[in-house]
């Protein structure tokens, strides 16, 4: 019988169970939770401290497939049918959802992958028809011989997926958010802020786009709103509000982009309830934006 075989203490590390320390008790001793959670860290990195290898292309697909689909629940209600699209950056491509794809429905059949770099080129370079702008995106899939076809709000996608700490992009039409886009106060919804979940999970405020047709020019306009909003505020957007078109989010993972499409449609909700909405003072915004206790319950809700 060992000394630490009784079943109180680890057999490995002699530590006692406490609070923050579990035990897990076998036929021959017990191993603490610790001593589990290093055992675990040893696996994972592999011989002579090598870390694991990058995920697979097919495990950024499987995450942008299902935060599609719990975008598409219906009780969420933020797309129906074939509006709407996501995307997720994979190294030096990105995953798009195709032209004609619902989201409702989606599998891996309907997305289709696409040279980042191809995209961003053409939106730097000078202004193509449309049937040229067509080509390009058809050119720049990664399979030519796939029968999907890019959306043509790639140039949009591929363009916020080069912003910093931005992997998953969400574009929903949600019907409260959507209805306050194409009214008189959509500005002020945009950039106000209502209640402090709001400011959690959405940013201190959001970008506002005034309307513009749905591609290579939208994205042109997005870029050049995001960079006014950096250069005012010093901080990245976490929401971008289209007139007359809808919400874009975006996030480092896909929890981070579906809480701030969620919680969007929840203050439209909220602002329209509001015969006079008062919005909260820049200086209450500030102070729920750079509070630490919030920033712990949004890691909490934004890890994977």
């Amino acid at each position: 019988m060992g000394r630490f075989d009784d079943g109180n203490r680890c057999a490995l590390c002699g530590n006692a169970k406490d609070e923050r320390r579990k035990l897990i008790v076998g036929l021959h001793g017990a191993v603490c939770s610790e001593c589990i959670d290093l055992c675990n860290d040893i696996l994972q990195k592999g011989p002579e401290g090598t870390a694991p290898p990058a995920p697979a292309s097919r495990t950024i697909l499987d995450q942008l497939i299902a935060m599609t689909l719990e975008l598409a629940r219906s009780e969420h209600g933020q797309v129906i049918l074939g509006e709407g699209n996501t995307s997720a950056r994979d190294g030096d491509t990105l995953w798009i959802k195709a032209t004609g794809h619902q989201m409702p429905s989606i599998t891996a059949g309907g997305f289709v992958q696409v040279n980042l770099g191809r995209v961003i080129q053409t939106i730097d370079g000078p202004r193509l028809p449309d049937d040229e702008l067509r080509a390009i995106l058809n050119d720049a899939r990664t399979d030519d011989r796939s029968k999907n076809f890019p959306s043509t709000e790639t140039y949009m996608h591929a363009l916020l997926l080069t912003l910093p700490d931005v992997y998953f992009v969400a574009h929903t039409h949600p019907m409260a958010t959507l209805g306050l886009m194409c009214g008189p106060q959509a500005r002020q919804f945009a950039e106000q802020r209502l209640f402090p979940d709001q400011i959690v999970l959405c940013g201190p405020s959001s970008v506002y786009v005034p309307y513009v047709a749905p591609g290579l020019e939208l994205a042109v306009a997005i870029r050049e709103a995001c960079r006014e909003y950096t250069n005012d505020t010093g901080m990245q957007p976490k929401t971008i509000l289209l007139e007359n078109h809808g919400l874009i989010a975006l996030g480092r993972t896909p929890k981070e982009a579906v809480s701030a499409c969620l919680m969007t449609e929840k203050a439209a909700k909220v602002f329209s309830i509001a015969s006079d909405p008062h919005a909260l003072t820049p200086e209450e915004v500030e102070h729920i934006h750079n509070w630490t206790d919030e920033h712990f319950r949004q890691g909490k809700i934004w890890s994977d």
